[in-house]
């Protein structure tokens, strides 16, 4: 699985500046394209990941419903029993 880094020109972006550039929906937005390049690639490694683990068993590691449902609250992860 390759480690998913951004390219060192994006690292001393602000929040702010990140958030004002992707409001330029032009293909040619750097920025926009190296957050896209970062989702990308973490996504796919994420995937990986799920696949090694393979199919989860019933009611493992589910998160909490205040968080599943969009509700501001408990953002914690049920922890798998031991």
């Amino acid at each position: 699985m390759p480690v998913i880094v951004p390219l060192p020109e994006f690292t001393a972006l602000s929040e702010a500046e990140v958030l004002r550039s992707l409001d330029d929906p032009g293909p040619e937005n750097p920025v926009a394209n190296e957050v896209a390049r970062l989702i990308t690639g973490y996504a796919e490694n994420f995937k990986a990941h799920l696949e090694r683990l393979g199919a989860p068993e019933e009611g493992r590691g589910e998160i909490v419903p205040s968080l599943r449902d969009g509700l501001a609250g408990d953002r914690s992860f049920r922890p798998l029993p031991v």
